[in-house]
């Protein structure tokens, strides 16, 4: 009986609370007779519904809430004991309105009141019926107003956005992507914002404007003008790098110096036309340098950069200079191209060279990419195989305190080719989030292969459903934070093309043109091939369009269909139990595990167990949508130290053809794992 008067308790208890704060439901029905005290608990079979009104931030809801969910613990799935609703499915939260959903599936009336084993008499409700007629559609608001889409530096820019309501409901304003430093009144919708030198450029922004529980966005880019504009990261596709000096340079002159924002970006205006060095500079951050860009002032010029931690404080911080002999700025070119040389000058001993073809090259491939020299003579290559065009070629160097240069030559290539264009490719993006704890490439990452005997290429990650991402040579740990690029699978649709490459285009959301990013080249004829894109503006929950040509001798196919990606969060676990250092553990124990937040909607996990001074993993075990799984190895031994650890979790946002994947970690899945407990003895 107690659990009966603390459901009637809860019912009066909010009655009198919610007056005031919200609509209520009326008095519960009378217990029937028979239901006096003293009597047994409610059965199994018996349901109890209530439902009482739930306002998100209301002070009673607050204080009845805990004794709402006290109770739904006490009584199984099977006995449905509480639901709170609202009037009209207004300002109640979504967990409410799920559960509501869940418990009563048909269609319901409120106020909503049902009880069996105090009434022993259903609401219409429960069974479809909907004793107070069907629940009228909350509608969502509409956005009646167009944005300005062009600002300028130091003047205020100002956009009111517009929206009606259907239901004639208050509506909110909220920027859920938005440049530093641009506000929103949430009553009126006005937008403000004055622009700085740091936002030349581009700058997304997603206005939403909500009433009670459904709402519209609106998104578009403002384009600040100016000569040019940036944002430094800490690894390729990693986060933003505040607070780098950045000096615009002529030889020894600096001739415009500024610094990053808090979202790793900069920009300077009103650059006279030439060619300058973009050195970017921070204590305890080796140097990233642009080299010999060529800017017209009538244009804003973007370039990004990569800026890792220094390797040793005590070694140089000077970015190397890159030469290329052989081809020069501007050249016309046909034929077959020999004898082009790529030769890095620096303090230290270079340790990367990175080169491609109109992209900037990184450390998620192998392609084109050269180790532990300063003298590249790049293999001849036949020019007739492409399209006539222009054409950059790219340079990326690190030296080994991993200080950075990029260079590029621009040229343009005319054989007077003559045929027939490839068909249309395929390709899909997968979007890929990394959560923290990486270390690619690393002793540390090498060390977790040997402990566990994995003899595989620690640069490739084996996702599930027989994908896999090659992470080749990113060069150090990522800071606590998460990576994030969009790998691009393209292939031919049709073989006998002679494709030699794929040029990728992109938008986001609310972008109405495509922009071209790159091209990948294929390795023989009608291959594929995989394009990354790392640009610092993609973001988690930011959907990205893309769409892609394939190129031949005679130029470039049409437009590809289209397809999308939005990027996950970042996905990281903590280990729960058997806590770190327990004792006296079953031989046979549970292992549980636990998202620090729900991402996607279905996770991967990869558990193992082994003995503390064992060199092989005694059990594994792969495991779908579950934070726990009972131990079914072999049988453990009494009292011995075993370390059990998630060795690889992975959240998808399908269950099936997924287009995202968020990594909680490479080898050691959870943050604080791998946990040791010691087992008990066998007089237990």
């Amino acid at each position: 009986m107690k659990k009966i008067f603390l459901l009637l308790f809860v019912i009066i208890l909010s009655l009198s609370l919610f007056n005031g704060c919200a609509p209520t439901s009326p008095p519960a029905p009378t217990p029937s007779e028979g239901e006096d005290e003293g009597e047994g608990e409610p059965t199994g079979d018996r349901v109890v519904l209530v439902e009482l009104f739930n306002a998100d931030g209301c002070a009673a809801s607050k204080l009845i809430n805990p004794i709402m969910e006290g109770l739904a613990q006490d009584y199984g799935t099977g006995q449905v004991i509480l639901i709170e609703g609202a009037a009209w499915g207004k300002y109640t939260t979504s967990e409410v309105q799920s559960r509501f959903d869940w418990y009563v599936p048909g269609t319901k009336h409120t106020p909503f009141i049902a009880f069996n084993g105090l009434s022993d008499t259903f609401s219409e409700g429960i069974v479809g019926g909907g004793g107070g007629g069907s629940i009228p559609v909350n509608h969502a608001p509409t956005i009646t107003s167009t944005p300005s889409i062009i600002a300028t530096v130091g003047v205020e820019y100002n956009y009111d956005v517009d929206a009606t309501d259907p239901d004639g409901d208050t509506l909110i304003y909220s920027l859920t992507t938005k440049p530093t430093d641009m506000t929103i009144n949430s009553s009126s919708g006005l937008i403000s914002w004055t622009p700085t030198a740091a936002h030349i450029g581009d700058n997304p922004v997603v206005v939403e404007v909500s009433g009670f529980d459904v709402g519209t966005s609106q998104s578009f880019t403002i384009v600040v003008p100016g000569s040019l504009s940036g944002t430094i990261v800490s690894d390729v596709g990693g986060p933003a790098v505040g607070g780098s000096l950045v000096d615009v340079k002529q030889g020894a002159a600096i001739i415009s110096t500024t610094t990053t924002n808090d979202q790793g970006r900069f920009g300077v205006a009103d650059l006279p036309d030439g060619t300058y060095d973009i050195v970017v500079t921070q204590y305890g951050k080796a140097t990233s340098k642009a080299q010999d860009v060529h800017m017209i002032s009538s244009q804003t010029t973007i370039i990004n950069l990569v800026q890792k931690e220094v390797n040793v404080p005590a070694w140089e911080c000077e970015s190397p200079t890159i030469t290329i002999t052989g081809i020069s700025e501007g050249d016309i070119i046909s034929g077959t191209i020999v004898n082009i040389t790529v030769t890095v000058d620096d303090d230290s001993d270079i340790k990367y060279i990175f080169i491609g073809s109109n992209y900037i090259p990184n450390q998620l491939e192998r392609d084109f990419a050269y180790y532990d020299t300063s003298n590249v003579t790049l293999p001849s290559f036949d020019t007739t195989l492409l399209p006539d065009d222009d054409y950059q070629i790219v340079v990326v160097a690190y030296d080994m305190n991993y200080n950075r240069t990029q260079y590029g030559i621009n040229v343009i290539i005319d054989n007077s080719n003559v045929g027939t264009v490839p068909e249309e490719p395929q390709f899909w993006p997968i979007a890929v989030t990394i959560g923290e704890k990486i270390s690619y490439f690393s002793i540390e990452r090498r060390d977790k292969f040997a402990n566990r005997s994995i003899e595989i290429d620690p640069n490739i990650i084996q996702l599930a459903e027989g994908k896999q991402i090659d992470l080749d040579a990113v060069i150090n740990t990522a800071e606590n934070d998460s990576n994030l690029f969009i790998k691009i699978y393209c292939e031919p649709s049709s073989f006998g093309d002679n494709i030699v490459g794929y040029r990728v285009y992109r938008k986001f959301e609310g972008e109405t043109n495509y922009q071209y990013i790159g091209s990948v080249p294929t390795y023989s004829l009608d291959e594929s091939a995989v394009y990354y894109d790392t640009d610092p503006y993609l973001a988690v929950g930011r959907k990205t369009f893309y769409k892609v040509k394939a190129l031949n001798a005679y130029g470039e196919s049409e437009f590809s269909y289209e397809m999308w990606t939005t990027p996950l969060a970042k996905f990281n676990l903590n280990l729960i139990s058997p806590s770190d250092g327990a004792v006296d553990i079953s031989i046979r124990p549970t292992l549980v595990w636990q998202p620090l937040q729900e991402i996607g909607v279905k996770q991967f996990y990869k558990i193992s167990l082994r003995g503390k001074n064992d060199s092989y993993n005694l059990w594994e075990y792969n495991l779908w949508n579950n934070t726990s799984i009972e131990y079914s190895g072999p049988t453990l031994q009494y009292l011995k130290i075993y370390e059990w650890n998630i060795y690889e979790a992975y959240a998808y946002n399908y269950d099936y053809d997924y287009t995202a994947v968020s990594i909680a970690s490479d080898y050691n899945g959870s943050l604080n794992g791998a946990f040791e407990f010691t087992t008990q003895s066998e007089s237990e």
